[in-house]
């Protein structure tokens, strides 16, 4: 084998371990963006949660202050 055969062969392998450690480098950052994206919804959809659980409180107060004052209504019907 010369030696511009060998420098050929070992130019390939390089090359073929480069084209490997791109698409590696590629397919890892395509899983650190999907990551990301469920993350970031996971943050939205808590935030949304949070938000109906806040609404859910205060309806349930409102109701709470209703019935509080139907009942006085029913035992001092003449305030």
């Amino acid at each position: 084998m010369s030696e511009k055969e060998t420098l050929q062969e070992t130019v390939n392998k390089l090359q073929n371990a480069l084209a490997i450690l791109r698409d590696k480098e590629n397919d890892t950052s395509d899983k650190i963006k999907r990551s990301l994206d469920v993350a970031e919804q996971a943050q939205y959809e808590k935030t949304a949660a949070d938000a109906e659980i806040r609404r859910l409180k205060d309806e349930l107060e409102r109701q709470h202050l209703k019935l509080r004052d139907a009942i006085a209504d029913q035992v001092y019907p003449n305030f």
